[in-house]
Formats: C-alpha cells, structure tokens, sequence
C-alpha cells in the first residue's frame, strides 16, 4: 500500500531516510561528477533550514531561489518547503549586485506581471 504525507518535505524526510547513503543526484564540475546522498541532501538542507528561520522566514512566506537547476538548488527547495514556507518564482529582472540579494515586496504580483 503507498504511503501518504501532508506534504513535499515530509515525503522527501521519509525517503531520505529509507535511501540515505544511496545517490540522489550527481553534478559535473570541472569534468568530475559528484555524488549526493538522500541523506546528504536532507541534512544540508536541515541546517539551511535553521539558518532560514533565524533570518525570520516562517510557514506561510513566500521565499524566491535565484539559481541554476542544481543540487543545490534541491536543498535550498527543501529547506524552505521543510519549514512550512512556500518557493516562488524569482522576479523577471532581479536587482541583484555582488552578494547583495532582491527581496520582492510582494511575490504574489509576480504572478500577474
């Protein structure tokens, strides 16, 4: 019988901890493929997830990833949807400089831009 869950995160929890050092995702950097484990990925993504909820995201924000399709980009997904936030869509022409980061006022009017 399938397992259900409430949600994305708690699936990802659940099958990371059935599959843990079994690979996930692999990525080709300087012509070396890298290897990361379910469980790598889910707890890169528990301590990114600390990190988030000492900035001040809470369940129920909404939370941009400005990235390349990566594995990276899957742990920082998880952080956020693992604290209750929601992922959006970055804005079409971020105002991103050096480290500094865009913060949209209001993501919910991207969606009618």
């Amino acid at each position: 019988m399938p397992e259900h869950f409430a949600t994305l995160a708690q699936a990802f929890d659940h099958q990371a901890r059935k599959f843990g050092s079994r690979t996930l995702l692999k990525q080709k950097r300087d012509k070396v493929w890298r290897d990361f484990t379910w469980s790598g990925i889910a707890e890169a993504a528990a301590k990114l997830r600390a990190g988030l909820i000492q900035m001040g995201i809470k369940p129920g924000d909404r939370v941009a990833i400005l990235s390349d399709n990566s594995p990276q980009w899957v742990i920082v997904d998880q952080a956020i949807l693992g604290l209750g936030a929601v992922t959006t869509p970055p804005p079409l022409k971020p105002a991103i400089t050096g480290n500094t980061t865009c913060v949209t006022p209001d993501s919910e009017s991207l969606s009618d831009a």
